[in-house]
């Protein structure tokens, strides 16, 4: 960093000196973020590196994995926390610096139901959806053949006449 030293008397007479690089950081200031923190897995990330002072990098994913780069993309397949640590190195002060930040991978949530025929136009069906750990379910889309509409997790639906019906069901979970 410069310094700059501004002296002024009691006459209004100044003078500067300036010392260019006067103070100097011991060692890289390692910095990073990615484009998400946590997503349903599996997922890919994007990892920009916006360390100084430093010319080399290692990455460490958390899941066994590393890359020597200066940015990094990677691909989580498993849910989980991953801590991420980005080790830099100034190679002409000898000095070694980190920073870990954890993410997240939900399991992606598996929409299904089953249901209850009763041999008449009325269907009981309920949601047997597969939410994750420390996720959970917001909203229940139901579509009986007629379009979608927003229900519970329990729904009873009469058809008009009798046949065979496609019913699907969409879920949202907090984690997406």
């Amino acid at each position: 960093y410069d310094v700059v030293l501004i002296a002024t008397d009691s006459l209004g007479c100044a003078d500067t000196l300036i010392k260019k690089d006067f103070i100097q950081t011991a060692g890289p200031v390692v910095g990073f973020f990615s484009d998400k923190q946590k997503s349903c897995g599996p997922d890919t990330f994007i990892f920009q590196n916006v360390t100084k002072e430093a010319n080399r990098y290692f990455w460490n994913f958390g899941d066994g994995s590393s890359t020597g780069k200066f940015h990094a993309v990677h691909f989580y397949g498993n849910e989980g926390y991953y801590p991420v640590t980005l080790i830099a190195e100034d190679t002409l002060l000898n000095c070694l610096s980190f920073r870990t930040d954890t993410i997240r991978i939900f399991a992606n949530p598996k929409a299904n139901f089953e249901f209850n025929n009763h041999c008449n136009l009325e269907t009981e069906i309920t949601d047997q959806s597969f939410i994750g750990l420390g996720d959970t379910l917001l909203h229940c889309y139901w579509d009986f053949g007629k379009g979608y509409y927003e229900g519970t997790t329990k729904q009873r639906y009469k058809y008009e006449k009798f046949g065979e019906y496609d019913i699907k069901l969409a879920i949202l979970t907090q984690q997406g």
